[in-house]
């Protein structure tokens, strides 16, 4: 069986039509089934950049991350909520590390 995606993961795909479709996790309903939402755009760097606007940084080739649910920015490495460790390259680490210091400091400000 393949594993559960958790709240705020997700994926960017390229649809028939050539557009690309970046969705994510927003939640469960009653019967356990993922709630999604999508953002669609003409490439999938414009896709990326909606994503981005909603929270999501790029640790990785591979990874885009909401920041909501990162516990602790590290050097080589973003810990998530739920325990799982996701590697940050050395070339992207100065953007997350920006983004995610941005982030907290907008928390911060809200409360």
């Amino acid at each position: 069986m393949a594993k559960k995606r958790a709240n705020g993961e997700g994926n960017i795909r390229k649809r028939k039509d050539g557009r690309w479709e970046g969705r994510y996790v927003i939640g469960r309903n009653e019967k356990g089934l993922p709630k999604t939402k999508n953002v669609l755009a003409k490439t999938k760097r414009e896709c990326e950049e909606k994503l981005k606007g909603m929270g999501f940084v790029r640790t990785y080739r591979s990874f885009l991350v909401n920041m909501y649910h990162i516990r602790c920015l590290e050097k080589e490495n973003v810990l998530l909520d739920n325990g799982e460790r996701l590697y940050v390259s050395r070339r992207r680490y100065p953007e997350v590390k920006l983004t995610f210091e941005n982030y907290i400091r907008h928390l911060d400000f809200m409360r």
